[in-house]
């Protein structure tokens, strides 16, 4: 293993994990408060809040894909050293 593999893989952790960590937690909440928005509506009608809700999911969304995307490049990295299946 390569110094500059180690380098790159520690350097990538914390960044996967945050990323992942806040994706998680935005779409989670705003998924939730847009369900609260419309439990408490008697007819459905499209606010601002819930547009924002919408927003936030989509964030929460693209922030949690790079986080996975990121740990499959870590994850492949490290396999391509330590191979799962022993030869």
């Amino acid at each position: 293993m390569t110094r500059d593999d180690l380098r790159e893989i520690r350097s990538l952790g914390w960044l996967q994990q945050s990323m992942f960590g806040v994706g998680t937690f935005l779409f989670s909440g705003a998924f939730w408060l847009f369900c609260s928005i419309v439990a408490e509506q008697k007819t459905f009608e499209f606010t601002s809040w819930m547009g924002m809700c919408v927003i936030s999911m989509i964030c929460g969304v693209a922030l949690g894909a790079v986080g996975l995307t990121l740990f499959g490049m870590k994850q492949k990295r490290l396999n391509k050293y330590f191979p799962t299946d022993p030869v």
